[in-house]
């Protein structure tokens, strides 16, 4: 959504990197001379698999889109300190096990233009899990309706979600979730909106 200059995400491990060199680049607190450093800008969209090591560098607003987990393996903690003194817990063994040292290096996603759209819409991810499209849009569109919850994200601009249920004003920063019973939703902009729409990539059964 916006970042510094100079900002980066860090994704996946240099092809040369084993578990063997990274315990031992943890032992050394030079973990990151081993991971891949992604410079990033507004607009830029990552697609990070599970068991890929990774972490948000500073200066960076970004809208995280996640399979629904409540792990995390703490890695390595850039040799911080708590208030008192002490390193926050390392999950290393953990880490090891799960990491997946074959998957290389991530690259930024590249979008795909989407068809039937008056205004801009762009694929930006299709994965097993979610799919995210990206609508730039300054006149009516409307969500169809596909039997699935919809979870609309603003990046900019401000649009009204209408629905037989009501409707709700959707301004920069904030997320609505539109449950399938609620569909067909007309999105209406007052201003010209950028939009993330996140929906499961085929009917739930």
């Amino acid at each position: 959504m916006a970042a510094d200059p100079g900002s980066c995400v860090f994704a996946g491990l240099h092809p040369e990197v084993d578990a063997a060199a990274l315990r031992n680049a943890i032992e050394k607190g030079t973990v990151e001379q081993c991971l891949n450093r992604v410079f990033v800008a507004a607009g830029d969209c990552l697609l990070i698999p599970a068991g890929t090591v990774h972490a948000i560098g500073e200066g960076i607003v970004l809208a995280e889109v996640q399979q629904a987990s409540n792990v995390t393996f703490r890695l390595f903690d850039w040799n911080r300190l708590d208030a008192q003194g002490a390193p926050r817990e390392l999950h290393v063994e953990q880490s090891l096990e799960c990491i997946d040292f074959s998957r290389g290096l991530v690259h930024k996603v590249t979008p795909s233009g989407l068809r039937g759209n008056e205004d801009r819409s762009q694929a930006l991810v299709d994965c097993p899990y979610f799919t995210i499209h990206r609508h730039l849009i300054s006149h009516p569109m409307t969500v169809p309706n596909d039997d699935r919850c919809h979870i609309l994200m603003a990046l900019e601009g401000q649009v009204g979600a209408r629905s037989r249920q009501g409707s709700q004003l959707l301004a920069k920063g904030e997320t609505v979730l539109l449950p399938a019973a609620s569909l067909p939703v007309e999105l209406v902009p007052s201003t010209p909106a950028v939009l993330l729409e996140i929906v499961f990539p085929g009917k739930v059964v």
